[in-house]
Parts: structure tokens; sequence; C-alpha cells
């Protein structure tokens, strides 16, 4: 019996020292590639259900100046986040999801849906 209880016992530990690190890291991952942008503009659509009513849920797409790059993502959600259009907004790449952050501090896990290069501006003597 003291066997199963050493074994069962390490197991815990052992789960316990993943999930702490797996959160650890996960942390330090999102706040280490944290960026200022604008937000310049933010569209909202509904979808239709089946049944042809308009669904409870919206599609807010935005759109984020990143310098040299503008960011396109979706999120579904039921109200309008806390964010006005124009306005600085900090924000993280992920693969294929743009996390913004709100003026509450609430992220938002946006689905990434188009990657723009900017052009450069050309040089002020050559106008």
């Amino acid at each position: 019996m003291p066997e199963c209880y050493d074994t069962t016992a390490m197991r815990l530990r052992f789960s316990y020292l993943a999930l702490v690190a797996g959160l650890l890291y996960g942390s330090a991952a999102f706040s280490a590639g944290w960026r200022q942008g604008t937000l310049v503009n933010m569209n909202v659509s509904t979808a239709q259900q089946k049944n042809g009513k308009p669904a409870p849920d919206k599609i807010f797409t935005y759109s984020v100046d990143g310098g040299d790059k503008i960011y396109e993502a979706q999120e579904v959600a039921k109200k309008a986040p806390h964010i006005e259009v124009n306005s600085p907004v900090s924000y993280s790449l992920s693969k294929d999801r743009l996390l913004v952050r709100d003026e509450q501090g609430k992220v938002h896990k946006l689905a990434l849906v188009k990657t723009t290069r900017k052009e450069p501006a050309p040089p002020a003597g050559l106008r």
C-alpha cells in the first residue's frame, strides 16, 4: 500500500509542477510580444441563423495599424469591445491570432484574417 501512495503523491506533484510551468510559460510568451499600434477601423456585422433570423452574436472586424503592416482580424461576441477607433491599442501576434487589449485591460483573442504590408513613404525631396 505505501508504494501506491508514493506513486500517487509523485504524480500529483508532477502534475502540479507541469501546470505551474505551463502557466508561467504561457503568460511570459504573451506578455513579451506586446506592441503599440492604432486601431484604424472597426466594423460590425451579423450572421443569419438557419431559420433566417439574425444570430445573437455579432462579428467584429478590427484593423490595427502596426507601423509597417496593417492587421485585419475578427472576433465573434455579443457585446462591443471598449476600444475607440483612431486610438492607441496594445496588440500581440501569435501565429493565426491577433491579441488586442481594450481600454479596460481585457484581452480579445481575434482570428487573424489578413496582413497587409504598408508601402514606405517616398522621401520628402521626391514629392
